[in-house]
C-alpha cells in the first residue's frame, strides 16, 4: 500500500541522515513520526460514506488510536464489533448504490471495499435474503 511505502521510504531517509551524521535531524524527525495523532471525534468519522472501503485498522489509525484502543472505544459506544459494524455499513451502502444508480454488481462491490465480487454477493444475500443483482434488474426497471 502506499501507506507503507511512505513509511519505508521515510525510515529509509532517515538512515541516510544517520549514516551522513546528522543524528541532530534524524532525532527531531524521529520524535515526530513517533508522535501519536490526536484522538478524532469517532462518531463524526463514522458518519462518512467515503469510509466504507477501509479497513478496521485503518480507522483506527484515522481516529487517532491503537488498534486494541480503537476496538475498545468502538465497542463500548456501537455495542458492536467495528468488524460487524462496517460490514453492516458497506452492505447499507451497496444497497444504497444499487437502488439509486444505474451501476454494475462488481462496480459497487469494488466501491465499497471488496475485492471478491463472490464474497460480496454472499455476504450482500445473507443480510438482505436477495442477491445483488435482483436489486439491480429492480431498479433499472424502474427507471424505465
Amino acid at each position: 500500500s502506499s501507506s507503507a511505502l511512505l513509511t519505508l521510504k521515510l525510515l529509509e531517509l532517515l538512515n541516510l541522515l544517520a549514516a551522513e551524521g546528522k543524528e541532530g535531524i534524524l532525532d527531531a524527525q524521529l520524535a515526530k513520526v513517533r508522535t501519536v495523532s490526536p484522538k478524532r471525534n469517532l462518531k463524526r468519522l463514522l458518519g462518512r460514506t467515503d469510509i466504507v472501503h477501509l479497513t478496521v485498522s485503518d480507522l483506527a489509525h484515522l481516529s487517532g488510536r491503537s488498534l486494541s484502543s480503537f476496538n475498545r472505544h468502538f465497542k463500548a459506544t456501537y455495542t458492536v464489533s467495528p468488524k460487524k459494524w462496517l460490514l453492516a455499513k458497506r452492505l447499507s451502502h451497496a444497497r444504497t448504490l444499487l437502488e439509486e444508480n444505474n451501476v454494475s454488481v462488481t462496480e459497487v462491490a469494488t466501491a465499497v471495499g471488496y475485492d471478491n465480487i463472490s464474497h460480496f454477493i454472499k455476504a450482500f444475500k445473507r443480510k438482505y435474503a436477495i442477491t445483488p443483482k435482483k436489486i439491480e434488474c429492480l431498479t433499472e426497471k424502474r427507471h424505465f
